[in-house]
């Protein structure tokens, strides 16, 4: 079979990383390695400067096949990204850039290896942050886009994918993607575990995307500079994330945020904001509405539980209950993935099961992430 079709394979939320001491860099590669679960003859590379007041440099790109899953890449197997046949790239400020189409071979789990030289001095306002173990972003001075491996006692780990926003790989006619859209808990581990899931089970053809943002909601973001790392509203940016080629669903996970932000000790969180059940699904509606107009199935998912987090209290768990049952009964998507019952104590539903809590009551441990992949129909990927 040949490849014809391009699909998104992988991609990331895009928002504003959170406000440090160093916001800029200069002659410094970064090299993130990334899940791949497709086979490819060729890779499409997307970057954003969403939130950058400054043109953004990029002074080299390249794509390597992983040959450790870390930071060493199989050097025949380097490819210079262009741009417009250049070798260097400008993001304008809050603007986009793609890159020319690149003939690149890779099979579905070998993980693909993307480094960026930044030459000049860069403002590094754009770009998504979250921990994994599933992923690796590490930072060297110099020009180490086409170098072998990273010298491990000069390189440092990074917290945040600054620009890559999209990689798009030239796979099968029959292949296609699912995106997964939310926030700090889709930012987590059961989206990689179910990319690898999909190794074994995609025959090459499938792909889930993650589209999250840590601390989003689904109305509503937040004016102090502060807080810009939590995103825009869902609304706001969900069209623009699941509106990639070759995605033809959309699972959605949102939704506790708008319920444990509010907090009238910051003035930013007023109580005010706090939603009602029926407020929450009116929001999700219009993700679905507007999924639909891109020819998406849309899938939704229940709310985790969350007693014993610093803003927990009964009324907040009312709401995320009536939320959760609305999702349960509706039949306006095709069909819905219960997260909360897969995670939670039996003898204590509004809290976690032990073993997948991950110690802030609010996310999930690795073992509650892989238990949440496990539920996941695959026959949405059929």
């Amino acid at each position: 079979m040949s490849f014809t079709k391009w699909v998104n394979g992988w991609g990331l939320g895009v928002t504003h990383p959170p406000l440090s001491e160093a916001q800029w860099t200069k002659n410094t590669t970064v090299r993130y390695v990334l899940i791949n679960s497709l086979d490819a003859g060729g890779v499409r590379l997307k970057f954003s400067n969403r939130f950058g007041d400054e043109p953004v440099e990029l002074s080299e790109v390249t794509v390597a096949v992983s040959d450790d899953g870390k930071c060493k890449i199989l050097a025949d197997t380097v490819k210079n990204v262009t741009f417009g046949g250049k070798l260097i790239g400008v993001i304008e400020p809050h603007g986009e850039l793609i890159s020319d189409p690149i003939a690149f071979d890779i099979r579905s789990g070998q993980k693909l290896a993307v480094s960026i030289y930044f030459d000049k001095f860069t403002q590094m306002n754009t770009g998504f942050t979250y921990e994994n173990t599933y992923m690796v972003r590490r930072f060297i001075e110099g020009n180490h886009t086409h170098s072998e491996d990273l010298d491990f006692y000069r390189m440092s780990f990074s917290a945040a994918y600054n620009f890559l926003w999209s990689v798009d790989f030239l796979t099968y006619e029959d292949s296609y993607s699912v995106a997964a859209f939310g926030d700090s808990i889709t930012s987590q581990e059961w989206v990689d575990i179910l990319a690898e899931k999909l190794i074994e089970f995609g025959n090459g053809k499938r792909a889930i995307v993650r589209r999250a943002v840590s601390g989003s909601r689904i109305r509503g973001c937040y004016p102090a500079l502060s807080y810009f790392h939590y995103g825009e509203a869902g609304m706001t940016r969900f069209v623009r994330e699941v509106n990639h080629d070759g995605v033809e669903g959309v699972i959605i996970l949102h939704g506790i945020n708008d319920i444990i932000h509010p907090d009238d000790k910051n003035p930013m969180r007023p109580m005010s904001n706090m939603p009602t059940a029926e407020s929450l699904a009116e929001g999700v509606c219009e993700y679905i509405t507007e999924a639909k107009k891109l020819g998406m199935r849309t899938y939704l998912a229940t709310l985790l539980p969350f007693k014993n987090w610093r803003t927990y209290d009964e009324n907040r768990n009312l709401i995320r209950n009536e939320f959760n049952d609305w999702i349960r009964n509706q039949k306006i998507t095709d069909g819905f993935i219960d997260f909360d019952k897969a995670v939670r104590d039996e003898k204590d539903p509004a809290a976690f099961d032990p073993a997948c809590n991950r110690g802030d009551n609010l996310h999930a441990s690795v073992e509650g992430y892989r238990r949440m992949a496990e539920v996941v129909d695959l026959s949405i990927f059929k």
